[in-house]
């Protein structure tokens, strides 16, 4: 991940905690109120985990000994590669509820039993959150993710005979 420029990203991530601390306070409802903290939580170990690559970085410049030299690479390797297999590849990072859709098999992981289960008529489908119910953070998360690649989302799982996909934003997948 040699193309990564963590300073950057962690200039970017501060800038964005700054937006959804301030967009927390016309926050108007328990739901976007949720969306908030858990957004805060995972920009905040974003930062957290860009700190700890910076760091690295430093130190590698300073370090001489081999042994040293070589933990210090690991440990960047390590940060980079959870940025990586957390938040940038695969399905977006969830901040409201989540279930495991696999389109393909037309299954869905019970997140209480751990085992996976056929899809019927009545469900699970996630309906994306609206902007307004998260009292604007949507616009954040879409900026987010135009300028990161990080990508997040709000869906609520729903139960029942299927919605109007395009009056409420509900996708099997």
């Amino acid at each position: 991940m040699s193309d990564l420029n963590a300073l950057e990203l962690y200039a970017k991530l501060c800038g964005f905690k700054l937006l959804v601390l301030a967009n927390r306070f016309g926050s108007t409802n328990a739901v976007s109120d949720h969306v908030h903290h858990e957004f805060l939580e995972r920009i905040g170990d974003l930062i957290e985990l860009m700190q700890d690559i910076l760091h690295a970085e430093r130190k590698l410049r300073v370090v001489s000994d081999a042994v040293q030299r070589e933990e210090v690479e690991w440990a960047r390797w390590s940060c980079e590669h959870h940025l990586v297999d957390v938040y940038l590849t695969g399905a977006p990072y969830p901040l409201l509820e989540f279930v495991p859709i696999d389109p393909e098999t037309q299954e869905y992981r019970d997140n209480t039993t751990g085992s996976w289960r056929p899809l019927t008529e009545d469900g699970p489908y996630l309906r994306d959150v609206s902007n307004e119910e998260l009292s604007g953070l949507r616009t954040i998360m879409d900026q987010i993710a135009e300028e990161t690649g990080i990508c997040f989302s709000a869906y609520r799982v729903v139960w029942g005979s299927q919605p109007d996909e395009e009056a409420e934003g509900a996708t099997r997948d």
